[in-house]
Formats: structure tokens, sequence, C-alpha cells
């Protein structure tokens, strides 16, 4: 993590935390031949919700700097 970060930048590289779910899902179809239900997506979408939800709710004075 810490190569792409230096390569893009932190907050550009943290954005693709938004599309693990649907990569998981993808790469799941590919190597293991998953079948895709619309629960599964449906679950993902909630997932990349609540990260979007969590990540603006965060303040600004209780972010810890590294």
């Amino acid at each position: 993590m810490e190569y792409c970060a230096s390569l893009g930048g932190i907050a550009k590289i943290g954005q693709l935390q938004f599309l693990q779910p649907f990569i998981t899902l993808l790469i799941s179809i590919h190597i293991i031949g998953e079948t895709i239900s619309n629960e599964m997506i449906i679950f993902a979408l909630s997932v990349t919700l609540a990260v979007i939800i969590r990540q603006q709710q965060r303040s600004p004075a209780k972010q810890k700097r590294y």
C-alpha cells in the first residue's frame, strides 16, 4: 500500500477502497466460476455505501495525523 500511495497520493489511492467489493466479485467470477446473485451485488453496494457514509462523518479534529 505504501508503494501505491507514493505513486498516486494517499487520497487518490484510498478511493480505490470503494471498488474493493466489486473487484472481489469480478475476480471470483473469473477464478472460481462463482455465480453472482442479486444479493451479492446489493451487499457490495451496501458495504460501499457504509464506507462512504463513514468517510463523510469523520470530523477533521478527530482524524489522526501520521
